[in-house]
């Protein structure tokens, strides 16, 4: 009996054993593996830093950690779905990050069920905290020709979070020159001792003189040419696009070298649907705001996509190029050109007629393309009509305008004074007239917009 008893202990044990070996293997199983960190870049624009990393095993959520290179704590940030691959996080200056210090970011994985962390990137990704980034939106002469013009972004949420002086720059001999800093409360600057006879390109940059550092900038720059010729102000839209939902519009992203890798900050308003090269094509899913991302190796670039329906969807756009042309240049009538400028520019011919049409496809006629000018005009809060011009004296116009049996454009009064502007897509002119004689044309050939009137 005693060996019998004996067997059958030994059998319990190893019953026992095998049981605790079970228990101990799935503990261990759920002991999340190691995160590999994929990327994490500061945007230029706003105070948010995007952090992207790449999938784990037995992790039921993602935990995010940052910590001031140079130091040792890690602090916690938050916790993201098991789903997830990346996340924004906003920060705030002096207190969360300092302008100019370097901060590593690391993602660990975490299992609720075990309560355990896994292995993690104990090095991180660095980036540096810079100033904004600033862009220019206009440049012109002045009336009195005495200094060209510059005009750059005031940021929507007021004065400047991350420096406190704009530094402006000119480039010479193919080298970018400081020639001025202006308060951060500035958004304009003259440049009196401007290159006569050539063209001058310039730049600007955001400096935070607390910590010396200087924020990134446009490298190509904004030109005006001086070349013995009376040029077209120059417009550069800025990124902020306004899509119709439901529409599926293609975006380029010129002066690159590498293949661009394209993001949407939530696909259930905007997705990206296909990309190329440089290339990308976006679906305006529904109404909301994203931040569209092009990654080319270290640089990247993000801007605001607006999606919007209806007459909401009309009322946005239009209210957009409104505020662009009034950044682009104060002249009132030189508003006015850059109005036409860009819708017969910009949009193509076609026979269609209704307005959110014409304006997310970028096609119309005299008549249809002119009834959109004319609202801009009436967002400016001017007095605009469309009218048919076929009875109006030549003189009116420019002399090499060819005007068909139907032709319409658009009568604007703005200060008690009446003009006569274009909207024919595609025509290649623009002017500015009078009831009795062109105020100014220009023509657009290869050397771009030159006036000839």
């Amino acid at each position: 009996m005693k060996k019998k008893f004996s067997a059958i202990l030994t059998g319990a044990f190893l019953i026992l054993f095998c049981m605790v070996m079970s228990v101990t293997v799935n503990a261990a199983q759920k002991t999340p593996g190691r995160v590999k960190m994929v990327s994490a870049y500061s945007d230029p624009d706003v105070n948010q830093v995007h952090v992207t990393w790449d999938k784990t095993t037995n992790a039921t959520e993602y935990v995010l950690f940052y910590k001031e290179v140079g130091t040792d704590k890690w602090k916690k940030v938050l916790s993201v779905n098991s789903s997830r691959r990346d996340c924004w996080l906003n920060y705030k200056i002096g207190e969360d990050v300092k302008v100019g210090k370097e901060y590593a970011w690391t993602v660990k994985g975490y299992n609720k069920n075990s309560k355990k962390y896994g292995a993690y990137d104990k090095k991180g990704i660095s980036i540096k905290i810079l100033p904004e980034r600033a862009l220019l939106s206009g440049i012109a002469m002045n009336d009195d020709k005495t200094g060209v013009i510059l005009q750059w972004e005031k940021y929507e949420d007021g004065d400047l979070k991350r420096g406190d002086f704009y530094n402006i720059y000119r480039k010479q001999s193919g080298k970018w020159k400081k020639i001025a800093q202006v308060d951060g409360r500035t958004t304009t600057y003259t440049d009196t001792e401007y290159e006569k006879n050539k063209v001058n390109t310039y730049t600007v940059r955001v400096y935070d003189s607390k910590s010396k550092t200087l924020g990134n900038y446009n490298k190509t720059g904004l030109s005006i040419d001086l070349r013995n010729k009376t040029p077209l102000i120059v417009y550069n839209s800025t990124a902020k696009e306004i899509l119709l939902k439901g529409t599926t519009i293609p975006y380029v992203y010129y002066n690159t070298s590498g293949k661009i890798k394209w993001s949407s900050s939530n696909k259930k308003v905007v997705q990206v649907v296909s990309t190329g090269k440089n290339s990308c094509n976006l679906k305006a899913v529904k109404e909301g705001t994203v931040l569209i991302s092009a990654q080319n190796g270290n640089m990247r670039e993000t801007f605001t996509v607006v999606v919007a329906s209806g007459n909401d969807y009309i009322n946005k756009w239009i209210q957009n190029i409104v505020k662009e042309v009034r950044r682009a240049v104060n002249d009132r009538e030189q508003q006015l050109l850059l109005v036409s400028q860009y819708i017969v520019s910009n949009f193509t011919y076609d026979n269609i007629f209704d307005m959110k049409t014409v304006i997310s496809e970028r096609k119309g006629n005299c008549y249809s393309a002119g009834q959109v000018m004319a609202r801009i005009y009436q967002a400016m809060g001017y007095k605009a009509t469309v009218r048919s011009a076929i009875h109006d004296k030549k003189s009116r116009y420019p002399s090499n305008m060819i005007m068909g049996s139907d032709h319409y454009n658009v009568e604007v009064i703005m200060n008690g004074r009446t003009y006569y502007l274009d909207a024919t897509p595609g025509c290649g002119g623009v002017y500015l007239s009078s009831p009795k004689e062109v105020l100014e044309s220009y023509i657009y050939s290869g050397n771009g917009w030159e006036r000839i009137q």
